[in-house]
């Protein structure tokens, strides 16, 4: 395992605080997941896709899926009501998601207001899958941050 999280840290040093400014991110800054979907493009093919939100609420991914994509048809606009804003909202496929980004946090809170934190690290060109529950009666709101 530590080897695995050592190669994975020489990977993400060969991404540059130029080549993820290059692509509109921050470098070494915490983002928010908002969305995760599973859309149909034309001709049937199944892309995975999540929203991210940089709290700035500026400064969005440039790259495939962004807001001004031409890989944006109107059918899928219509699966992840998309809209092109300049709000640090933005659409990434999984696969530049596992990319760009090499931590994810999962963190909510309970009744008693305890925090509660997953942490995943994967390589590069590689993912975690994390499985977890909320029960339904929970009103307090649920938090997912990556970075």
């Amino acid at each position: 395992m530590a080897t695995a999280v050592a190669s994975q840290m020489e990977e993400t040093e060969k991404l540059t605080a130029e080549e993820m400014k290059g692509v509109g991110l921050v470098d070494a800054h915490a983002y928010s997941l908002i969305a995760a979907k599973e859309i149909v493009v034309d001709g049937g093919k199944k892309v995975n896709l999540l929203q991210i939100r940089n709290p700035w609420g500026k400064k969005e991914w440039t790259g495939d899926w962004s807001d001004r994509s031409p890989l944006w048809t109107e059918t899928c606009k219509q699966q992840v009501n998309y809209q092109d804003k300049d709000d640090g909202c933005f659409w990434i496929s999984f696969d530049d998601y596992i990319k760009f980004f090499y931590i994810t946090t999962i963190c909510y809170y309970n009744e008693n207001f305890v925090p509660s934190i997953v942490c995943d690290e994967h390589a590069i060109g590689g993912y975690g899958v994390i499985t977890f529950k909320i029960e339904t009666t929970i009103k307090e709101p649920v938090v997912f941050t990556i970075d």
